[in-house]
């Protein structure tokens, strides 16, 4: 029972999920570890200025690494914070980069968190929102480091590509998206044009059954009550036709019952009006008439 319970509640936290979702989450899991692993590994592509290294305090550049993948992370997978994403991730990637850009290698270290920020574009007016501040970081970073002109354009050529990137399959994914939702809308209408379409077959049966089985009855039920009514009650004959007539009205009554069964509320509604003022389904009919002598 555990064992079902946790499997729906995991079916309930990846059920809005697209696949791409699933990639990202694993990408930037990978990125943070690389970039683990090389702040451990390699500590001398660090400036020996650089305070952190001077207090032996790596750690504190590991925690906001963390930080800089898992927190925008959790806002992108929150309803409610998700248009919070892209404004947390430029909020801590930027004093990081800035930090960390003494070595060119940190540029590299900037492209993902440039997708993601173009991957968190959720509104088309957001693009032209946060390109310029994507593309502000490195160059102020080269500026401040003094990096050549050559190398400055080509990481800001790297990163619009990086973003553009990320926006494209935004993009694509709320296509998928608006597309899913109209399936669903789909769905809807073909189950309720089914459902009205036997609804409707089911009212053209028993509109056939009424008009032709039931009228069929209640000719011969008359017919017989009018043929008994000019005969001798105490005869052989008069009995016979009198149980004859009654099977017939058995027989009344069972397509009557079938015909409510077949039609819906509103016309089994209908269809019973129609059934009381049947002659057949009176009490008059049963009430013998004089007999001519």
């Amino acid at each position: 029972m555990d064992i079902i319970r946790s499997a729906a509640a995991w079916k309930r936290i990846f059920d809005g999920w697209h696949w791409f979702d699933i990639v990202f989450v694993a990408v930037r899991v990978a990125w943070l570890v690389f970039a683990l692993r090389d702040l451990f590994v390699h500590p001398e592509r660090f400036p020996l200025s650089n305070p952190l290294l001077t207090t032996g305090a790596i750690g504190l550049t590991a925690a906001w690494l963390s930080a800089c993948c898992l927190v925008p992370l959790v806002c992108y997978f929150s309803p409610r914070l998700r248009r919070w994403s892209p404004i947390l991730e430029l909020s801590l990637i930027t004093p990081l980069m800035m930090f960390l850009a003494a070595n060119e290698s940190a540029f590299d270290l900037y492209q993902l968190p440039v997708f993601s920020v173009g991957y968190f574009c959720f509104r088309k007016r957001d693009v032209p929102l946060y390109l310029p501040a994507v593309l502000g970081i490195p160059a102020l970073a080269g500026a401040v480091y003094g990096y050549p002109l050559e190398t400055i354009a080509d990481e800001l050529i790297n990163n619009a590509i990086m973003f553009v990137i990320g926006v494209c399959f935004r993009v694509m994914i709320s296509a998928h998206a608006t597309i899913r939702e109209q399936n669903r809308t789909l769905e809807n209408y073909s189950r309720q044009i089914e459902r009205l379409t036997a609804e409707e077959e089911r009212n053209r049966i028993a509109g056939e059954l009424h008009d032709t089985v039931g009228h069929a009855f209640t000719s011969t039920i008359l017919g017989m009550e009018a043929i008994h009514c000019q005969m001798d009650p105490s005869s052989a004959q008069a009995r016979s036709l009198k149980q004859l007539a009654e099977f017939a009205r058995t027989g009344y009554a069972d397509v009557r019952r079938h015909i409510h069964q077949i039609a819906t509320v509103e016309d089994d509604r209908r269809w019973s009006a129609v059934w009381r003022g049947y002659p057949a389904n009176s009490a008059s009919t049963r009430t013998p008439a004089s007999r001519s002598v």
